[in-house]
């Protein structure tokens, strides 16, 4: 036989007028106990991961792509000069032979001169500079061309591809941070980077 406390505590009387003067009672067998809901952490508290990587987000933007002519057109870098100089050059093949001979296709950055760097980024900077050349120009339309033929231009576009690829690489620090340490590590990390 349980003790009082435990019979009590494992059966629960439920009043249900089946019949006039008649109790029904639920027992423990019938019926499964449910621990009590814990109570709702705020709202900061639960998203504190979100908000703290959105304010190092916001802080990294800023850093990128405030004043993307931060040398007003100098162009002082040389490296930068060279890459948006063969970006200038790239053009679209004007016939399918022309696509395919390496020697004379105008998208092979490596046929009039060395090119030591990689591809992919002067493409992506030519294709973003056509997509700001179609859309910027309906609404300010003295630009038209100036992303895809001014040298200043081109130049504008590729530093703000290097700022987006920069911010997905932020984010990559983080989701690879938190896998491999905690949400606290990734944080730091993201920050160092945002910071950088």
């Amino acid at each position: 036989m349980l003790p009082l406390a435990e019979r009590a505590s494992r059966s629960l009387p439920l009043s249900v007028d089946i019949q006039p003067d008649q109790d029904a009672v639920l027992t423990y067998d019938d019926y499964e106990i449910s621990e009590p809901a814990a109570p709702r952490k705020p709202f900061l508290q639960r998203n504190a991961t979100i908000l703290i990587l959105a304010v190092i987000f916001i802080f990294a933007a800023f850093f990128r792509f405030y004043d993307t002519n931060f040398d007003q057109g100098t162009t002082q870098h040389p490296d930068e000069i060279a890459i948006v100089g063969h970006t200038l050059q790239v053009r679209m093949p004007t016939s399918f032979q022309q696509l395919l001979d390496p020697t004379s296709s105008p998208l092979n950055l490596r046929v009039a001169d060395r090119y030591p760097w990689g591809a992919l980024p002067v493409y992506i900077a030519r294709g973003s500079a056509w997509v700001a050349n179609v859309i910027i120009p309906i609404f300010k339309p003295q630009l038209k061309d100036y992303y895809l033929n001014d040298y200043q231009g081109a130049e504008l576009v590729g530093r703000t591809m290097s700022g987006v690829f920069d911010l997905i690489t932020i984010l990559l620090v983080f989701l690879i941070a938190r896998r491999l340490y905690s949400t606290r590590t990734a944080l730091i990390a993201t920050a160092l980077v945002a910071f950088s």
